[in-house]
């Protein structure tokens, strides 16, 4: 099945933004309001001891440093996040010939989670036997993953908004904290979906299904794709 240029195009700043914000959070730290803690930043760094001070519940950087700007920028790509999933919601929604919101999200149906579990149990039963299981764009159980993942991207997307607003902005009181702890659990439940969908696809491309090639290749197709 092809995929319209629509969807490749949306997938393709999905997997940016995930890949962006997953990697800046093992880099960044909030920014210091005070450029004079330079000098201690770089103590808490070097002695890990300081860090457990009483009264900072996370380590800063000073203004203008590496961490204190992938911090930033990671405030930036995260409400552009938000336009991302909501706008690929939008248009599962609406498209056709692809996979839509029934399709990505099987679980309040109940012929649709019927079909889903006879596919895990194929999929489960070609795994067992030391195969991978055959790429079929249809498959059930593929469209429920990745329904799955889109989830976990949205709910990043919203909490991480949740939590901006919440800290930045000084609205929305004690949610935005709530809004942090779900969100940084969020980010692990997508490290794991990440290394484990894009790792397959590598083992499907690897043996001659071009499905990474197909999903990031923004040519070809015509305009009559995107509906």
């Amino acid at each position: 099945m092809n995929r319209s240029r629509l969807t490749r195009l949306l997938h393709l700043l999905l997997a940016a933004t995930v890949v962006f914000q997953l990697l800046a959070s093992l880099v960044m730290a909030h920014p210091e309001e005070d450029d004079d803690e330079h000098a201690a930043w770089i103590l808490e760094r070097l002695v890990p001891a300081a860090l457990a001070h009483e009264d900072e519940d996370e380590a800063r950087a000073p203004e203008g440093s590496l961490p204190a700007l992938l911090f930033e920028a990671h405030e930036l790509v995260g409400l552009s996040a938000v336009v991302v999933v909501l706008a690929f919601w939008g248009w599962i929604a609406v498209r056709r010939n692809e996979p839509g919101l029934g399709e990505m999200l099987p679980w309040f149906s109940a012929t649709r989670r019927q079909a889903l579990g006879e596919d895990f149990r194929r999929h489960w039963d070609a795994l067992k036997s030391g195969h991978l299981p055959q790429y079929q764009p249809h498959s059930p159980f593929v469209n429920a993953i990745h329904g799955l993942g889109l989830l976990t991207a949205t709910g990043m997307a919203l909490t991480g908004l949740t939590w901006w607003l919440g800290e930045d902005l000084g609205l929305l009181g004690g949610l935005g904290e709530f809004a942090e702890e779900i969100h940084e659990l969020l980010s692990n439940l997508m490290w794991a979906y990440l290394i484990g969908h894009a790792g397959l696809a590598v083992i499907h491309q690897l043996k001659g299904e071009p499905i990474v090639r197909e999903m990031f290749s923004l040519g070809g197709g015509s305009s009559r794709d995107d509906r």
